[in-house]
């Protein structure tokens, strides 16, 4: 039997849930599909989005009636916290709000209970609007309120702006521990791979890193944040450990090409400059009269991953535009330093207990740079 007319709601919020109700996915997509089909390109945005909203219906499970919003949750106090400054109460955007809702609710009680729904009309709309203004689709009601610039929910995650957003002002914002920057200065001693740290700036940016190692060794909270603040011993072992297991990407701006980025395995220095080896700095565009360059310590799982596998200048020898032309080269003093020993030769040969000891007597002018030398009788 049809339904009893008298019965269907016309005005207010419930004539907009009976609406809501009376449909369904599949009513929403055929009309969506009926509307594609006549051709007409004024219709086919509307379609469109009408056969988007059907899908997302079917996929969450839901119905266009569970959109209406019967009850207003609230939030438990420890996700809406006040402050105190002296003697003056800050109660939070949404402590403010709720309490402004709970105020229009009572008047409009009050209100439908002494006129009847049909007069309460007024109230209902400011009742609405408050349910608003607390979900942030809306300004706050009260002009004090208002006046002090009171936002919901969706207005502190979103921001007037997206340069404004609560993701952007708490996070990207803001300086963060685990990048650090500096000027750069050579160190020929260094492989491709590896990266010159100082000190200050690798216990600042591997702190976290650092306390959680010596967690997991078995100190406290406490012992471990008070180890990293003095660099204990321990708290140095620490860092030399993580910094072999978690390598740091570098980049120099405003070069925009991928060998720009590269990741390096830190080795700790005591100096104020990022030293750097000389084979990548021909993809930074680097030299060494100032230049400076960006350290990051990646944080996730796969970040180390790619860094491991995909950004160390090993992993990328060959330009890329050029096939098979290899991108790191030596040139300037390292093409002269290779001539030399090459048409230079000696004779003799020097023979040394370690690879120190050979290095020594070479940088003290002792064994020329063309001799032989061997380590232990091998050559």
């Amino acid at each position: 039997m049809p339904e009893n007319v008298e019965n269907i709601p016309e005005t207010g919020p419930e004539a907009i849930l009976y609406a809501l109700q009376q449909l369904d996915a599949d009513k929403i997509e055929a009309e969506g599909k009926r509307e594609l089909a006549d051709g007409k390109r004024t219709k086919r945005s509307g379609a469109v989005q009408k056969l988007r909203i059907a899908s997302g219906l079917r996929r969450n499970n839901m119905s266009p009636a569970d959109f209406m919003i019967e009850a207003v949750p609230v939030l438990p106090p420890k996700f809406r916290p006040f402050a105190v400054q002296g003697e003056t109460l800050l109660m939070g955007d949404a402590n403010v709000l709720y309490k402004d809702l709970m105020d229009v609710r009572d008047a409009h009680n009050e209100e439908r209970a002494m006129f009847g729904d049909k007069l309460a009309g007024k109230s209902r709309l400011a009742l609405y609007d408050a349910v608003k203004s607390v979900y942030g689709y809306g300004d706050a009601v009260k002009p004090k309120t208002k006046a002090k610039d009171v936002q919901g929910f969706l207005k502190k995650i979103v921001g007037k702006t997206s340069k404004f957003s609560w993701m952007s002002n708490k996070m990207i914002a803001k300086p963060v521990d685990n990048v650090g920057r500096s000027t750069i200065i050579v160190d020929p001693e260094l492989d491709m791979d590896h990266i010159g740290l100082p000190k200050d700036l690798a216990f600042k940016m591997y702190a976290p890193y650092i306390q959680r190692r010596l967690k997991q060794l078995g100190m406290r909270d406490a012992e471990a944040l008070k180890a990293v603040k003095d660099r204990t011993p321990y708290a140095e072992k620490a860092l030399n450990d993580v910094v072999q297991e978690r390598p740091v990407w570098y980049s120099r701006a405003p070069q925009w090409h991928r060998f720009s980025i590269n990741a390096a395995f830190p080795k700790i220095i005591d100096a104020k400059a990022i030293a750097v080896p000389p084979a990548p700095c021909v993809g930074l565009g680097a030299d060494f009269d100032g230049d400076t360059i960006n350290v990051h310590v990646p944080a996730s799982d796969a970040a180390v991953k790619e860094c491991r596998e995909k950004l160390l200048p090993s992993s990328n020898p060959f330009k890329d535009r050029s096939s098979g032309q290899v991108m790191h080269l030596p040139k300037q003093e390292e093409i002269l330093g290779l001539y030399t020993a090459a048409t230079s030769p000696d004779n003799r040969v020097y023979n040394f207990a370690s690879e120190a000891d050979a290095l020594h007597a070479i940088r003290s002018g002792k064994v020329p740079l063309s001799a032989n030398v061997t380590i232990n009788g091998k050559g």
